[in-house]
């Protein structure tokens, strides 16, 4: 046998041992576990091998963000999110989904919104918004014939249709690490009023409303997370909203927290400037605040339990 020959034979052999190696083993990934799906009590965790053996969703889609920035629409393919929930048994009527990102990010959505697509939708190339057909939920795990990259996944909740319809960006989230299934919670608002006025939703609040949504752990050892209560009082405070105003607060004036069923506390911005950790919660432990604390609690070092207004509803700004 000629050299050649002899060395396409062994390349030919080593090829056929490679596969069957690979054959034999499996990936990092195929072991990873990338999802936990919950649901009273009922735990299950999924890998990636696992997610592309559910029912498969494709079709295409694209996110608008709250300043206008429009992404895709591109090709998408994910897992049906019914079929992932069917392990810890489904998802009915009153309930809701909370998904979690690996950043502590969190949405809730509603199983009326997921059966009954309920979504606003934007033409891609215009940004107005239109007509939507059939949307529906996927938890995305491939993107124009390609895994997500580490920007986004590997695992995205994402709105698909057939027509490449573009939805508002706070359902595109990225890093999904956690699903559980909840009951649903109506939505509920915050009003802030000073020298302007301004309202945020439960999506925006949890959101962060434009910062970083921060925790606080109270003397029971319960962590409470929400956004910064200067931070919430300079949307308001005076003609910028992006900041505090120190210089105004240092004149004086009182700030009133009150509460759904009209209880209400009054502080003054001076112990309020002193304050390092005096926040606006939304979530408690992980979850929902309690019915006698919903939708939002104001909470935070060296504040009475009577200070702490739960069931929060309204932020005013009393100048004198």
């Amino acid at each position: 046998m000629s050299f050649l020959k002899k060395s396409r034979v062994i390349a030919l052999l080593l090829s056929a041992v490679l596969v069957m190696s690979i054959a034999g083993c499996t990936t990092a990934e195929d072991d990873t576990i990338l999802l936990t799906v919950s649901k009273d009590g009922a735990t299950q965790e999924y890998t990636m091998s696992q997610l592309e053996e559910l029912d498969t969703v494709t079709g295409n889609g694209g996110s608008m963000s709250s300043t206008g920035k429009i992404s895709g629409p591109n090709e998408i393919k994910g897992a049906d999110i019914y079929a992932i929930l069917e392990a810890v048994g489904g998802i009915g009527e009153g309930q809701a989904i909370r998904v979690e990102a690996k950043d502590g990010y969190s949405m809730t959505m509603s199983y009326k919104q997921m059966n009954e697509g309920e979504f606003i939708g934007f033409d891609a190339a215009t940004g107005q918004e239109k007509e939507c057909e059939e949307m529906c939920v996927a938890l995305i795990y491939e993107e124009n014939g390609e895994a997500l990259d580490e920007g986004s996944g590997p695992l995205r909740l994402g709105i698909v249709s057939d027509d490449g319809t573009v939805t508002e960006g706070h359902w595109w989230i990225k890093w999904v690490t956690r699903i559980d299934v909840v009951d649903y919670q109506e939505p509920w608002t915050l009003e802030l009023a000073g020298n302007s006025t301004r309202s945020i939703d439960n999506e925006e609040f949890i959101e962060g409303a434009g910062a970083d949504l921060t925790e606080w752990t109270d003397d029971q050892g319960c962590v409470w997370k929400g956004i910064f209560v200067k931070y919430l009082i300079g949307l308001v405070d005076d003609e910028d909203p992006a900041t505090f105003n120190e210089e105004l607060a240092g004149s004086g004036y009182e700030v009133e927290f009150k509460a759904s069923d009209d209880f209400s506390q009054t502080l003054t911005s001076a112990e309020i400037m002193a304050a390092a950790d005096w926040i606006v919660a939304c979530i408690r432990d992980g979850g929902d605040l309690p019915d006698n604390q919903w939708p939002l609690r104001f909470v935070g070092t060296d504040l009475s339990k009577k200070q702490m207004v739960g069931m929060l509803t309204t932020i005013t700004i009393i100048f004198p």
